[in-house]
């Protein structure tokens, strides 16, 4: 199993490779998973009618991993750690880092640079899947 960044959601609306292709094979292999938090990203300031019944069907066969408690105090802890070192992200980024962290499993993202930041958390990039 995969947590998907939105960013790479984003790339397969788009159909931006080699995001499109890679998220269209974990959905069909049943590997990718999103998160909350990231519903809350592909869905924030979205209005068109066409790309909020893609965003629905999408989230109709990807299992969704709550932010749950559990993932809030690794957050925290996160967080802490990033501004110990003066290294601080986004908190989306940090919240999907303690989703992954909590369920021992990578995050796909293109926003490496961010998520390298943080310890105990796999990441993976689509460009990784190219053959």
């Amino acid at each position: 199993m995969i947590l998907v960044d939105s960013d790479v959601i984003i790339d397969f609306f788009a159909g931006a490779q080699p995001s499109a292709n890679l998220l269209a094979r974990l959905l069909v292999e049943h590997e990718a998973l999103i998160s909350s938090v990231s519903v809350f990203e592909i869905l924030a300031g979205v209005t068109g009618k066409k790309r909020l019944r893609q965003i629905e069907e999408l989230l109709s066969i990807v299992p969704v991993i709550d932010f749950n408690q559990l993932a809030a105090e690794k957050a925290a802890e996160i967080y802490t750690k990033l501004k110990k070192k003066g290294a601080l992200v986004g908190n989306q980024d940090i919240f999907l880092a303690a989703t992954a962290s909590c369920a021992g499993i990578p995050v796909l993202t293109r926003n490496v640079q961010h998520f390298e930041r943080i310890s105990g958390v796999d990441v993976l990039r689509p460009k990784d899947f190219e053959q």
